[in-house]
């Protein structure tokens, strides 16, 4: 059965984008009828130095509109597994308010909802899956009413791209959950473009990595999968090893986006914002160049379809040249992501999450106009 996934054009919208905002929140609404309901609404609120994550002005029309219909919003994530500012609650908050989530500016608190070092999880079984025996997921989202999933659709280095459904799997798990997801994924090098500048060793976490006679040199041993050393490479010699990392990371997130979504059986809605569509994620202390136009914002029940919808407009768009891409060219209808990030094959979380019954890769793409 085809989700409906409402949408508008940036090419083509005649009025502010928080008309159309308004727009797109009136044919997704969150079906809650419980009064003063509290609503976690689930968003990526940036690294310090990264410019690409959603503008807090778009956020605070959703907690306008959450308002109006008489429920309690709060802004939420979790806290990171890599070493940055958002490692912990204390540091998350602060980058939070310094990107401009703070409640003079969105109307809403903000609640870090693992806990202050990722210790808060509801605990879940996971009997279907072959990969975990438990799941931990955030309290504060597990004992919320609703959630209201606001993610950046962009590129990621493990999954391919970024979207809704990661945003449940890595965005509402707890660090060790994530650690679990992250268990299969080692990076590989090429010593011989390997300029021993350091900066993987800076961002390792697990202190897996030297520099020994002016070259990388990994503990695979220490290597806790996080994958931060191949974002930061500043001359491309990392890439993840090709066994079955990438295909049983994909796995193992669409166990933890069932088992979250199973558990949880509350309302949920989800918003895609296609837009600043940079090769990586926002994990990074920087943004680098977007590799399409921005194209519009959409939203939809079924977080499948909406990533689906999103995946093929950008597809249908041309690629910006970049010289952080090494030159290639893609023409209209390739595939941005996967070029740029190893041939990823995440269709395969798409279609894993859909045989769980998380959604479905079928939809209707309806246009709002005016």
């Amino acid at each position: 059965m085809k989700s409906d996934v409402f949408y508008f054009s940036f090419k083509k919208n005649k009025k502010s984008v928080l008309q159309y905002i308004d727009a797109l929140y009136d044919n997704s609404k969150l079906k809650v009828t419980k009064k003063n309901a509290l609503i976690a609404v689930k968003l990526h609120m940036g690294e310090i130095g990264n410019t690409s994550f959603i503008k807090p002005l778009f956020v605070k029309k959703i907690i306008e509109n959450l308002k109006e219909d008489g429920l309690k919003p709060f802004l939420t994530d979790t806290t990171t597994l890599y070493i940055g500012q958002r490692s912990n609650a204390v540091d998350y908050l602060n980058a939070a308010v310094y990107n401009g989530f703070g409640y003079e500016s969105i109307g809403c608190p903000i609640i870090i909802s693992d806990g202050l070092r990722s210790q808060n999880g509801k605990t879940v079984e996971t009997k279907f899956s072959s990969n975990f025996q438990i799941i931990k997921y955030a309290s504060d989202i597990a004992h919320s009413d609703g959630v209201v999933v606001l993610s950046h659709v962009k590129g990621h280095v493990v999954a391919g791209y970024g979207g809704a459904l990661k945003n449940i799997a890595m965005g509402m798990a707890t660090r060790s959950t994530k650690q679990q997801m992250h268990g299969d994924v080692k990076p590989q090098i090429k010593t011989e473009k390997c300029s021993g500048c350091g900066t993987c060793v800076a961002y390792c976490p697990g202190k897996a990595i030297t520099i020994k006679d002016g070259k990388a040199v990994f503990n695979l041993n220490h290597c806790i999968g996080c994958a931060d050393c191949i974002t930061v490479c500043t001359t491309g010699c990392l890439k993840v090893l090709k066994n079955e990392s990438s295909e049983k990371f994909l796995e193992k997130m669409g166990d933890v986006i069932y088992a979250i979504v199973n558990d949880f059986k509350k309302p949920m809605t989800f918003f895609n914002f296609v837009m600043d569509v940079t090769p990586d994620c926002d994990c990074l202390d920087y943004s680098r160049y977007p590799i399409v136009p921005d194209i519009g914002i959409l939203a939809s029940y079924d977080p499948v379809a909406i990533d689906k919808a999103s995946i093929d407009l950008i597809k249908s768009e041309p690629y910006y040249f970049n010289q952080d891409q090494n030159d290639f060219e893609l023409a209209v209808d390739q595939d941005k992501f996967c070029k740029k990030n190893g041939n990823v094959n995440y269709d395969r979380l798409l279609k894993y999450c859909e045989n769980l019954g998380v959604g479905s890769t079928e939809y209707n793409l309806v246009e709002l106009t005016y």
